[in-house]
């Protein structure tokens, strides 16, 4: 229980600190010309995948909210369906610094 109190600064100190790191490798540079190239396509192919990943989980988010509903109670269908687009956002950004982290490391 003495811990409690904790988890909020604790959970800001993390988020402070990733995007401390995340500024650090954007702020490095691009690289050469075939870098940048090989950098474009990944991000291009990892785009192509969340869409088709995103227009395959709509359904399924669709298809749990409703029996959410139906089993539980809307309040909480409708919280499962509003924590989906943070989660997006999450990915997305996520996305973004593997790209450009693993393009500075591997070349």
């Amino acid at each position: 229980m003495p811990w409690l109190p904790l988890a909020p600064a604790l959970g800001i100190l993390g988020l402070l600190m990733a995007f401390g790191l995340y500024r650090y490798v954007v702020a490095q540079p691009a690289g050469s010309g075939l870098m940048v190239e090989i950098s474009d396509s990944i991000h291009t192919g990892a785009m192509a995948f969340l869409r088709k990943e995103y227009s395959i989980l709509v359904w399924f988010i669709v298809v749990v909210a409703i029996l959410l509903s139906i089993g539980i109670g809307p309040f909480t269908a409708l919280a499962f369906v509003s924590g989906t687009p943070g989660q997006g956002v999450v990915d997305l950004e996520t996305q973004h610094l593997a790209e450009e982290t693993l393009t500075l490391r591997r070349l």
